[in-house]
């Protein structure tokens, strides 16, 4: 159980490394806005590992452009394939939808 724990505060750490800092230039003040990267939605699939879904963050930056992708534009990062961007795009879709559904329930 505490494995888990530790596992997602790494995850939320490297999602917002301008808030840890460990990110280069890093240093937000007070209120400033922070966006996660994704690695976290990332984690949830299947075949990504720890090093792709650090390149798909890397390539996109954010995860608000994470989830705008197309399935073409995450497949060319290295390593992922078109199917693999597929299977990342659809479950960025549902976990969104999810998320939403949530709000509301």
């Amino acid at each position: 159980m505490y494995g888990e724990i530790d596992d997602e505060i790494e995850l939320v750490a490297a999602d917002y490394p301008t808030i840890t800092g460990n990110y280069a230039g890093s240093g937000l003040e007070g209120d400033d806005p922070a966006s996660p990267r994704g690695l976290r939605l990332l984690a949830r699939v299947g075949r990504v590992t720890p090093a792709l879904a650090m390149a798909v963050v890397d390539r996109f930056g954010e995860l608000a452009r994470l989830q705008r992708a197309t399935v073409d534009e995450i497949a060319s990062v290295p390593g992922v394939d078109h199917d693999l961007a597929e299977t990342i795009k659809d479950t960025l879709d549902r976990l969104t939808e999810t998320s939403i559904l949530d709000q509301y329930s």
